[in-house]
């Protein structure tokens, strides 16, 4: 170790878990009293690092080589970040970095302090202490009389560097802890997890490598599926399931012969693999009616894309026989058979012993295994886990690659999170190994693992969004949990809905078929009838979903019905909720959904409608803008689905308009600076007429006896050319009013298209 200064000596992991434990706080905060403080400025910090002191090099290093993006005249004129990307001090501009507008603060006293990355606002949940906070100057900013007054500080404070602390899978002595590429070296040589812990917390991530190819990475997921269904009670074997009725023969590990494609008679007792991936635009090489009889002697595997020769690679080395993958598995130019496949596709992914995620390929060709070049970061340094003499542990530190990857931004920003049958894939799945670009990561009923170990927390998606289905998918096929919730398992599936409504598909037709699997699984549990992915038994709550953006236009080519959310391809919402069982709930009279195939319920419609009874009001839309917030008259809000020529786009609130000859509800955006006493104007109105249908009232818990009423909607127009009371959807509407005025809607039968 080289000589260090005074500061970088006595300091250890153990006493910055010592300050943590006395002082944590909020991420974007840094403590107030209980941090290691280090030199009394940056100037000396400097000085320390020119003498030899590795750590101080380090820090300095991030400085030096992070530039600002701007002439650092006065660093303070506008908040300082620190950039995504280290260059290096060789080829960034001093006078343009971090380490120049470090140097011209007044008060530049540094501190350290420990961040646990996965839970970085309570300690109570720290597991894991995996960053080390470096703050140059004050940590709020100071009052005027106790510094320099004529320094203008900015409001937010000069921001923390942030290093990383990293271990090997494998504890290193002294002797071995020295640089990044030993540590490479040591772990394909050592997969053993030996964590370096102070007191109850992990210290440090560990190290990974970066070809996910390696054979450490083949040991890490191979005990991963192992531990899984060896020791995890929630995630029940497939072992019994139907293999698919074509699958990928990928042979044994060690065989010289090639994968070929196996008609299967859907036999079980055998375990698979499926492929959840990106397509990425055409694919030369799938299975079509002239490539069939070729596939099954041989697939040309030096022909295939990336994708699927790494998937055919990594199922052999999870030890499994066969792999599934859409194009390989499915006739691409038979409707027939895609047909009767993606009705399948459910139970494909659902009994898949596990499915491999290409959560970071944007398209077949461009591979799983990855091995991307490391981040340019500066050396690392070792430093000691603990003061004792007889402990020989210590972590490496180094700086943090703020474009670093995990699995929560793969799910939430991946090739895979915009694809629209990769969700259900995902929900399906009760196994998934995720490939990002940089590690690999596991996914099971029991949580999530990363190859790096960090715990669960901010850096895995949300363990739980869907939990009554994921405890209907994980039981017995075809048996209900005894405690059992429909309410619930709805409010998962609008849930569904909502996540799934914007993804996108390279045919629009795909949509309700991208979600059939899901909805099979829950209408064993409901009854009643699917309607173009609404549900008979909770139609009307299905009914009210609405824009989250300025609109959810409708797509020209019919998909389904104007009433069902799967005509849009755009973000919609709806509400949790559930209505009251009441006299002013619109009625579900009739109904008739034509599916393009009479035994795919769930996929794609040709045609449907419903006929509804239900309380209804005229409505007129205005093109004006008004006050009209605190207006008496104020009933509540409309959101139109789609813009009209020469409207405005803005939340339109709702007005109750009565005079001698009419009665009617008036809709018109609200304008801040407008006269309060000024008219609606009727020739600004649209020339169409409207209809507004009160669906139902929302539950406001027993014993209310308030004449307020609080209900929504849909707005109507009538479709030319298909007989009388005969409507499509335009809109939703919310009310708050009194029900004495709800009293006075007329009541109709209509027919919605």
């Amino acid at each position: 170790m080289a000589t260090r200064c005074e500061y970088c000596a006595k300091l250890t992991v153990s006493r910055l878990v010592e300050l943590a434990e006395e002082e944590y706080v909020e991420q974007t905060e840094f403590p107030q009293r209980a941090y290691y403080q280090h030199h009394s400025s940056f100037s000396e910090l400097d000085r320390s690092a020119g003498n030899g002191c590795d750590l101080c090099r380090l820090i300095i290093d991030c400085f030096r080589g992070a530039p600002v993006g701007f002439v650092v005249e006065d660093p303070w004129e506008f908040p300082l970040t620190w950039p995504e990307t280290w260059v290096g001090p060789e080829r960034c501009d001093i006078a343009e970095s971090m380490y120049a507008a470090a140097k011209q603060l007044p008060v530049s006293d540094v501190k350290l302090a420990l961040r646990a990355d996965h839970q970085p606002n309570e300690l109570d949940t720290v597991r894991m202490f995996d960053t080390i906070l470096v703050k140059v100057g004050p940590e709020r900013k100071p009052d005027p009389e106790e510094f320099d007054s004529d320094f203008d500080y900015h409001e937010m404070t000069f921001p923390c560097l942030q290093l990383r602390l990293r271990v090997p899978r494998g504890t290193l002595n002294r002797e071995t802890c020295l640089w990044a590429r030993e540590w490479n070296a040591r772990l394909r040589r050592n997969a053993a997890d030996k964590a370096v812990r102070v007191g109850k917390y992990q210290i440090g991530r560990f190290d990974v490598d970066p070809d996910l190819g390696s054979p450490a990475n083949w040991s890490i997921a191979k005990t991963w599926l192992d531990t899984c269904r060896e020791s995890h009670p929630d995630c029940f074997t497939a072992a019994v399931a139907e293999l698919p009725t074509r699958v990928i023969d990928v042979g044994e590990l060690g065989s010289s012969r090639g994968p070929r494609l196996v008609e299967t008679q859907r036999r079980s007792g055998e375990e698979y693999a499926a492929l959840s991936h990106c397509w990425g635009g055409k694919i030369n090489t799938m299975l079509t009616k002239q490539t069939l009889r070729r596939f099954l002697a041989s697939l040309p595997y030096a022909e295939l894309p990336a994708n699927f020769r790494d998937a055919i690679t990594i199922t052999k080395r999870l030890g499994l026989r066969y792999l599934w993958i859409d194009a390989l598995c499915i006739l691409q130019d038979s409707k027939y058979d895609w047909e009767i496949e993606s009705k399948r596709m459910g139970p494909v992914y659902r009994d898949a012993a596990v499915t491999i995620s290409a959560s970071a390929s944007t398209g077949s060709t461009d591979g799983i295994l990855k091995r991307v070049e490391d981040t340019p970061l500066p050396e690392p340094v070792s430093l000691r886990a603990s003061a004792d003499e007889g402990a020989q542990q210590e972590v490496l530190v180094t700086m943090k690659d703020l474009n670093e990857e995990d699995l929560n931004l793969l799910d939430m920003s991946g090739p895979l999170a915009s694809r629209g049958w990769t969700f259900q894939e995902s929900v399906l799945s009760l196994r998934l190994l995720h490939y990002g670009k940089r590690q690999i990561y596991w996914q099971c009923r029991q949580g999530y693992q990363a190859a790096d170990g960090i715990p669960p927390g901010l850096k895995y998606p949300e363990s739980s969004l869907y939990p009554v289905f994921s405890t209907l998918l994980s039981s017995d096929r075809g048996a209900l949990p005894d405690s059992f919730d429909v309410n619930h398992l709805l409010r998962d599936y609008y849930d569904m809905v909502v996540a799934f409504s914007y993804r996108k598909f390279s045919y629009d037709s795909d949509k309700l078929p991208a979600l059939s699997g899901l909805a099979q699984r829950i209408h064993k549990a409901l009854g009643g009838e699917y309607l173009a992915g609404l549900w008979s038994a909770d139609f009307n709550r299905g009914l009210l979903w609405y824009r989250e953006m300025l609109t959810c236009e409708h797509i020209s080519e019919y998909r389904a019905p104007s009433w069902s959310w799967a005509v849009t391809n755009e973000r919609i919402c709806l509400k949790r909720e559930p209505l009251e069982s009441n006299d002013i709930a619109a009625q579900l009279v009739e109904y008739d959904v034509e599916p393009r195939s009479p035994t795919y319920p769930h996929g794609e419609i040709i045609s449907g409608y419903v006929v509804m009874k239900g309380l209804t009001k005229r409505l007129i839309r205005s093109n004006q803008s008004c006050q009209i917030l605190g207006s008496p008259l104020d009933v509540g809000a409309v959101d139109f689905d789609e813009p009209e020529k020469g409207h405005s786009w803005e939340n339109n609130l709702l007005l109750r308009t009565e005079n001698e000859a009419d009665d009617y509800i008036l809709s018109a955006a609200h304008d801040y600076g407008s006269d309060p006493g000024s008219e609606i104007d009727l020739d600004a109105c649209s020339s169409q007429d409207y209809l507004a249908l009160l669906v139902g009232q929302y539950d406001q818990g027993e014993g209310n006896g308030s004449r307020q009423f609080y209900g929504a909607g849909l707005v109507l127009r009538p479709v030319a050319g298909q007989g009388e009371n005969v409507y499509e959807r335009l809109g939703h509407f919310s009310l708050q009013t009194t029900s004495e005025w709800i009293e006075t809607w007329q009541s109709d039968t209509l027919k919605l298209i």
